[in-house]
């Protein structure tokens, strides 16, 4: 969710990725909503879970089939896209900084310094927009 929208729950990709998680309009049920956190997670989270079971619970396989689809999986890397490579080596990186118990997160750092910041001011202005 940190790569994906920073926290903006009314994030839209260029692709057309919803919400928080960037999860496709496809995989959202009809009358759906894919803004709604609650709904735009469980289907973020249910992708996310299929692609950790076809990439038989390696992380950084089960980032890029979130990222490129679950058919990258089966794919070498010089296949996927550019992005989906980028996106795994954050998700991962940040993912072991996270779970190493340090007290800092390099990786977040490096991919804040690298443009994901940009992303978090985009965020934090669209949630300020919308305090009461």
């Amino acid at each position: 969710m940190q790569v994906e929208s920073c926290g903006d729950p009314r994030a839209r990709s260029d692709a057309g990725a919803r919400g928080l998680f960037q999860v496709m309009p496809f995989h959202f049920g009809q009358g759906e909503d894919p803004y709604d956190p609650e709904t735009n997670a469980r289907r973020g989270l249910n992708y996310l879970t299929e692609a950790s079971v076809l990439a038989q619970g390696d992380i950084g396989l089960a980032a890029a089939g979130y990222n490129g689809g679950h058919s990258v999986i089966g794919l070498p890397e010089y296949r996927w896209a550019p992005e989906t490579v980028r996106f795994r080596n954050w998700v991962v990186g940040i993912y072991y900084d996270a779970t190493s118990g340090a007290e800092s997160y390099p990786t977040l750092q490096a991919w804040l310094e690298a443009g994901g910041s940009s992303l978090c001011q985009t965020a934090a202005r669209r949630l300020a927009s919308q305090l009461p």
